[in-house]
């Protein structure tokens, strides 16, 4: 499952916020065109996303 974060500011505290809780972050990259996104895993196992839209190639705030 993927959820949006809309700035870098917003990617950077959603990740400030899950290793503050004591969550490995498993992989996260830069894209060149822009664009950020990290995976973690919740304590059932699933693997989760935080990602900024640009990594698709959305540049307007679309609706999730």
């Amino acid at each position: 499952m993927a959820f949006r974060a809309n700035t870098r500011a917003e990617l950077d505290g959603w990740r400030e916020r899950v290793v503050g809780h004591g969550v490995e972050i498993e992989s996260e990259v830069d894209w060149p065109r822009g664009g950020r996104w990290f995976y973690f895993r919740d304590p059932a196992g699933n693997c989760l996303e935080i990602a900024m839209p640009s990594i698709w190639g959305l540049t307007e705030n679309v609706r999730s």
